[in-house]
């Protein structure tokens, strides 16, 4: 069943211009988009599922279990997955969904999925299998917890991070600078 939203693509520009917005995805559609950005990729099981949105076009889907922290036993929501679309303008887009969901702005989000938790929200957490002993995505962004070594020379790595006071523009002006995107035009900026 193909999913109701645009993606933002090769076509789209990332500028400090742009918008950012998180919006509750359904099950269907949010499973639907993750198996269109990450192939090979067996069943996964999710509590709430939320899609990250770039001018008004889908850019990164994510899967919660929240169970742990609306009980008091976390501090935050529990990442199952997160993908980000692949555009090869921004080949680091992943970089940009995390620092997002590391923000005042998601975190206000979340908060307002659940009024009635009295519990609060001040931690991002996520697990994810790697071929390394660290995700080169998240350096900068998330602070290693664990690493585990697997049977299969894997490596089980956990990831938490207080959120963060800024906002999710603010870590799109902060992604656009660090990666050297030009700010107005969203090309690649000469390096020298």
């Amino acid at each position: 069943m193909p999913g109701p939203y645009l993606l933002f693509s090769e076509r789209d520009r990332l500028t400090a211009a742009s918008t950012i917005r998180f919006a509750r995805l359904r099950k269907g559609e949010a499973l639907y988009y993750r198996d269109l950005l990450c192939h090979r990729l067996g069943a996964t099981r999710a509590e709430r599922y939320v899609g990250l949105f770039i001018d008004g076009k889908l850019a990164g889907v994510s899967g919660y279990f929240h169970r742990e922290w609306c009980c008091g036993r976390r501090a935050g929501p529990f990442e199952v997955f997160g993908f980000s679309v692949h555009v090869s303008t921004y080949q680091r887009l992943n970089k940009l969904h995390m620092m997002c969901l590391t923000s005042r702005t998601f975190h206000d989000f979340w908060l307002s999925l659940y009024p009635s938790v009295v519990w609060p929200a001040t931690h991002f957490y996520t697990t994810c299998i790697a071929q390394r002993h660290e995700q080169k995505g998240n350096r900068g962004v998330l602070k290693l917890a664990g690493r585990e070594r697997l049977p299969d020379g894997l490596f089980r790595l956990s990831y938490e991070q207080r959120f963060r006071p800024w906002d999710a523009q603010h870590a799109l002006t902060l992604f656009l600078e660090k990666e050297h995107y030009d700010p107005v035009t969203g090309e690649k900026a000469p390096q020298g």
